[in-house]
């Protein structure tokens, strides 16, 4: 019975998986992206403006929206072997 119960549990994982995938991978790993680059684009302008104002530069944000895009961007080939 117990067998039984595991394998209808791994039949669900393995269906729900498989129809999650295709929408993490091609709308929300490409959204958040954009909006991260757009974030990106953003934190490097107000860097640049600081830094013509000879006022105090901070890359801290730069550094950490570059390692969130790179994270993000290749969630595909890492995330998925998180769940169990």
């Amino acid at each position: 019975m117990i067998f039984l119960f595991a394998s209808a549990l791994d039949e669900a994982k393995t269906k729900i998986l498989n129809d999650i995938k295709p929408v993490v991978e091609n709308v929300i790993i490409p959204v958040i992206d954009t909006f991260l680059v757009m974030f990106l684009v953003f934190s490097i302008a107000k860097t640049v403006i600081a830094y013509k104002k000879h006022s105090e530069v901070d890359l801290t944000s730069i550094i950490v929206i570059i390692v969130g895009i790179i994270l993000v961007s290749t969630f595909s080939t890492w995330g998925w072997k998180l769940i169990p």
